[in-house]
């Protein structure tokens, strides 16, 4: 599924992953057009399962909304979207200024629940953007991140930059560990920022958490 500025191209329904691996994705989106927006293995998913899928060497760069599995997911809160058991190493980043919402697993998730996922590797920018996290960018409405690992450094300017998620909006996050470097002053080992987000047995190595 793919996001077009006239015209959604969703993916709906099961990606079942087989316990595979897709090694040396490469995506390179360097503009700050509509366009470029929506990267990831997915672009724009709705009302949707993904799981069991690995990715080596990934290499994904785009404008808004970008992460190794999926750029943006929905669900809604009768039925959460889910990703499940899903694991990225490499490099999700972005080159230009106001490229926000950049995860290694999500760059944004509304009402979708995360388990068992990892990263490794970089999530990144060169110029000033909101909303890095080492799993999901921007974790918003009611989704849930549960048993997740991040290794992964979490660089550049801007604001709003995580371990776990760059901003939780009213949602949970439970049973996570970062151990990667967040490069930005701040209590965001855990999340950049925060409201009435929820947290339980959530654990960093370094920094400090809000």
């Amino acid at each position: 599924g793919r996001y077009d500025y006239n015209t959604n191209y969703l993916f709906k329904g099961t990606f079942d992953g087989n316990n595979k691996a897709i090694t040396g994705l490469t995506i390179n989106k360097t503009s700050g057009s509509d366009a470029d927006s929506y990267q990831g293995l997915f672009g724009y998913v709705v009302n949707a399962v993904i799981k069991d899928v690995t990715l080596v060497d990934c290499d994904i760069t785009g404008y808004r909304y970008v992460g190794g599995i999926v750029g943006a997911i929905y669900g809604s809160n009768d039925a959460h979207a889910v990703i499940q058991n899903c694991h990225v190493s490499g490099t999700i980043a972005s080159v230009i200024a106001n490229a926000y919402n950049h995860g290694g697993i999500a760059g944004y998730c509304k009402n979708v629940d995360v388990t068992g996922c990892t990263v490794t590797g970089n999530v990144t920018n060169k110029e000033s953007s909101s909303y890095y996290g080492g799993i999901v960018g921007e974790a918003y409405t009611t989704t849930t991140i549960t048993s997740c690992e991040n290794s992964a450094n979490v660089t550049g300017g801007g604001s709003y930059h995580g371990g776990i998620a760059g901003y939780c909006w009213e949602s949970k996050l439970s049973q996570c560990l970062t151990t990667g470097t967040i490069n930005q002053t701040g209590d965001n080992a855990l999340i950049g920022n925060d409201y009435n987000g929820q947290y339980t047995n959530c654990y960093y190595t370094s920094g400090t958490s809000r």
